[in-house]
C-alpha cells in the first residue's frame, strides 16, 4: 500500500523565514484544516507560546515513548536491548519528520489560516482518499472539520493536520486517507493523540520487523562485515513500508540516483536531529517549533539516543517516565 505523502519537512524548509503571527506558527498553515467547535478532541494541543509550549512538548514526547515502548519492549525480553533501541530512535524520528511534532494546534481566529479546500478534501487527488475523508471528517449531522463560514464568530479554531501535497494525508504520522480507512479513520483515531501515535507506530512495524529479522537478505542494511547496520535499518523501515508502501524499496534509501533521494536525505537529515538529542539538541523542528521540555523527559530521550549510538543501556529516567 503506497502512502502518498509530501513530507511537511520540506514545506517547512521553504517556509522557515517567513514571519510569524504572535498566535501561530505560518508555516503549518498550508497544512492545516479546520475543526468544529463541537468536535471532541483528546491530548495535547500545540499552542504557539513559551508557557504552552513548554508543558506540549513533554507530553508529546511522553506519548511517543511510552507508545513506542509498546511495541519496542518484546527486544528487551529477547535480551536485544539495541534491537530495542534502534526502534526507540526511529519511533521518536517518524512524528518528527512527518508531522513536526504537531497533530492539533489553536489559533487565534483572524480569518486568514481558515482554508476550506483543506476542511472539504476539494483537492483531494484520490477518488478513493477524496471519499473515505469525507466519510471521516464532513459527512453527519456533526462533521469533525467545519467550513469556513461556520467559525466566523468563534475567538479561536482548532486545526489538524492535512498534508501530503493535497490534504490526504492524516496528523502527526501522516497517515493517508486512502489507505488507512479502516483501522484509523473510521474510528475515528485521529481525534486523540496517543491512538494516532499508537496506530502510526503500528504501521511502521510492519516494515520494521521483517527487515530487522531479515536483515542479512538486504545488502543496504548490512555492514562490511556482515552484521547488522542499525542506522539503515531505520532509514530502510521508512523507505519502504512506511513511505512508499513497498517492502522490496527498503534499500530506497541507498541509491543516490533514486526519484526519491530526496524524501530519504530528509529522513536522515532529522534521524540526525534525534541523534542531537543524546548531546542536549532540541525537541522539534527548528527554532519556531522547538518545544519545551522537563528535566525528566529530556534525560529519557537523552538515554534512548546515547544507548542507541553507544550501544549501552542506561535507563533509569527512561524507566522512571514508562512508570508513570
Amino acid at each position: 500500500m503506497k502512502k502518498t505523502i509530501t513530507s511537511l519537512t520540506v514545506l517547512a524548509t521553504t517556509l522557515l523565514s517567513m514571519n510569524v503571527h504572535a498566535d501561530r506558527v505560518k508555516m503549518l498553515d498550508p497544512v492545516m484544516a479546520t475543526i468544529s467547535p463541537s468536535s471532541q478532541l483528546t491530548g495535547p494541543i500545540f499552542r504557539n507560546n513559551a508557557q504552552d509550549k513548554q508543558k506540549y512538548g513533554p507530553e508529546m514526547a511522553k506519548i511517543i515513548l511510552k507508545e513506542a515502548h509498546g511495541y519496542a519492549k518484546r527486544y528487551l525480553e529477547y535480551g536485544d536491548t539495541q534491537g530495542y533501541y534502534t526502534l526507540m530512535v526511529l519511533a521518536l524520528t517518524v512524528p518528527m519528520h512527518e508531522g513536526l511534532y504537531v497533530h492539533f494546534r489553536e489559533i487565534e481566529n483572524d480569518k486568514s489560516a481558515c482554508r476550506d479546500e483543506l476542511n472539504t478534501g476539494k483537492n483531494i487527488k484520490s477518488k478513493t482518499a477524496q471519499k473515505n475523508f469525507e466519510k471521516a471528517f464532513t459527512s453527519g449531522s456533526s462533521p469533525f472539520l467545519s467550513k469556513c463560514k461556520n467559525i466566523k464568530k468563534e475567538n479561536t479554531i482548532r486545526q489538524l493536520i492535512a498534508g501530503g501535497g493535497d490534504g490526504s494525508d492524516i496528523g502527526v504520522m501522516q497517515l493517508s486517507s486512502r489507505w488507512h480507512y479502516d483501522e484509523f479513520l473510521a474510528k475515528h483515531k485521529f481525534a486523540n493523540v496517543q491512538q494516532t501515535v499508537n496506530y502510526g507506530l503500528s504501521h511502521l512495524m510492519k516494515g520494521f520487523k521483517p527487515i530487522y529479522a531479515n536483515f542479512a537478505n538486504y545488502e543496504c542494511l548490512k555492514n562490511s562485515d556482515g552484521s547488522i547496520n542499525r542506522e539503515s535499518v531505520i532509514r530502510g523501515a521508512w523507505a519502504g513500508i512506511y513511505n512508499s508502501g513497498n517492502l522490496g524499496l527498503t534499500c530506497r534509501f541507498a541509491d543516490a540516483a533514486s526519484a526519491h533521494a530526496g524524501k530519504d536525505i530528509g529522513f536522515m537529515k532529522n534521524l540526525q536531529k534525534t541523534y542531537g538529542l543524546a548531546q542536549g539538541g532540541a525537541f522539534g523542528y527548528g527554532d519556531e517549533l522547538a518545544l519545551g521540555l522537563d528535566s525528566d523527559t529530556r534525560a529519557a530521550l537523552e538515554e534512548v539516543t546515547s544507548n542507541f549510538q553507544n550501544g549501552t543501556n542506561n535507563r533509569a529516567a527512561l524507566d522512571k517516565l514508562l512508570s508513570l
